[in-house]
């Protein structure tokens, strides 16, 4: 039996493709990602924007015909008939049998005036790009403060889950400590009870946090359009928690004003209103006059006559230059109805232009009001679990001298993690608002 060995390149090059492979694998199972870079892989995967993009480029696409209506057309045109049986021709002026008859033309239009119908509609094809264009990235700042929000909320789970898994060690260590106190006969059978039941309650917590870390991980993974969520996980680092409410500027109409400047929604619908515009004269141009100017150069070939068909069409030679004038004057309404809707239609982009200004101003003040009023919620949840914190350290101490019952141990645990909780609420809600306020104001978000 022949035994072939393989070169020693080709088990060098499969070993360092298999760890290469293992590399990649790995390192994407460790990475943690950043809010900026999941921002940017969502900017640059969602399907949503994607197809936005593609919706900017028919425009493009649009845009470049309108160039080209300025030029003048060109067409050819070769026509050969033959007729079988007794038929007149015209060249000789008798029937004649299974005639021939041949043309070979070409020619051009172009259109001179048709009141400034391509001008206007050059304008308004940049307009609708221009407009397209501020949608795509409409679109991108929605998706920005979306994956921002998730971002957010993975960063409360994590955390929550974290503080579940210090409580779980403090109410195993109290348990301990209540048996002990049980044996000594300093508490009450009852009380080692509930010292019990609250560390099991503890537990359940635990897991209740743990899956709804994963579900919010699972919900972040699925919007950045993530092929797999194997080894995804996020980066945890230190979030300072931003002071800037302290001098917000109480006119909020400063900000107002700062968003409609930036606000992609606002420069689209305000392209739009000129793309109507310009629609609208489009409109009224149709109800012009038209001239266009025509050439054309044609010759033909009759099989009666006795000469080549080289010579026919060297000796039919015709040339035309033809200037037409179309004046309307009665199109069944067909203008006027045409030009009564562009009018509609450039009314309704001066109303969605307002609509989109006043849900603007409402969205600037709601945020305006959420980043102050969080804010201060935040400094009185901190100054409320630092009081509960200090009174659950007391009723601790209490109860493991035997001074309390464990109900009243249990209140006093409860409510400190409650405290804990609502802290822990309004500090990621606080940098959502705030957040928001800065996107509305083109401050690009960052942690």
């Amino acid at each position: 039996m022949l035994i072939k060995i393989q070169p020693m390149e080709r088990i060098l090059k499969s070993f360092l493709a298999v760890l290469v492979l293992f590399s990649t694998t790995s390192l994407f199972a460790q990475k943690k990602w950043t809010l900026e870079e999941c921002i940017s892989y969502a900017l640059q995967n969602n399907i949503q924007i994607k197809r936005e993009v593609l919706q900017s480029r028919k425009f493009k696409k649009d845009r470049t015909q309108a160039y080209f209506e300025f030029s003048p057309t060109l067409s050819g045109d070769l026509y050969h008939q033959i007729t079988v049986g007794s038929s007149f021709s015209t060249a000789s002026g008798k029937f004649e049998n299974n005639i021939q008859y041949g043309n070979v033309a070409v020619g051009g239009s172009m259109n001179l005036f048709q009141g400034f119908y391509n001008w206007n509609n050059l304008a308004k094809t940049k307009y609708d790009l221009l407009a397209s264009l501020e949608g795509v990235e409409e679109l991108k700042r929605n998706t920005t403060i979306n994956v921002t929000a998730k971002y957010l909320d993975v960063l409360y789970a994590k955390e929550s889950y974290e503080l579940s898994k210090e409580r779980i060690i403090t109410a195993k260590k109290q348990k301990e400590s209540a048996e002990k106190q049980f044996e000594l006969g300093r508490i009450s059978n009852n009380d080692l009870l509930q010292v019990k039941a609250q560390s099991i309650n503890e537990n359940v917590m635990h897991v209740n946090s743990r899956n709804s870390l994963e579900l919010t991980m699972l919900d972040l993974a699925q919007m950045l359009e993530l092929d797999t969520i194997n080894g995804f996980d996020i980066s945890v680092d230190p979030i300072v928690i931003p002071t800037d409410s302290l001098s917000i500027k109480d006119d909020v109409d400063s900000y107002y004003k700062e968003a409609l400047t930036i606000m992609p929604s606002i420069k689209k619908a305000k392209y739009q209103i000129k793309s109507a515009d310009k629609y609208y004269k489009m409109a009224v141009g149709s109800a012009f006059p038209s001239l266009t100017l025509s050439y054309q150069l044609s010759s033909y070939y009759l099989s009666s006559i006795e000469s080549s068909y080289a010579t026919q069409v060297n000796d039919n030679i015709h040339k035309y230059l033809t200037f037409e004038l179309i004046v309307p004057i009665f199109g069944r309404l067909q203008n006027y109805t045409k030009i009564s809707k562009a009018k509609i239609d450039k009314l309704d982009a001066q109303y969605s232009l307002d609509q989109t200004e006043k849900t603007l101003l409402k969205n600037v003040q709601q945020a305006y009001a959420d980043s102050r009023a969080e804010y201060y919620r935040y400094l009185s949840m901190v100054e409320s679990e630092a009081s509960y914190r200090e009174v659950f350290e007391i009723n601790k101490e209490k109860f493991d001298l035997g001074m309390i019952s464990a109900v009243d141990y249990g209140i006093a645990r409860n409510n400190y993690i409650k405290a804990q909780g609502d802290l822990l609420h309004a500090k990621y809600s606080y940098i959502l608002k705030f957040k928001i306020l800065d996107f509305y104001r083109g401050i690009p978000i960052t942690l």
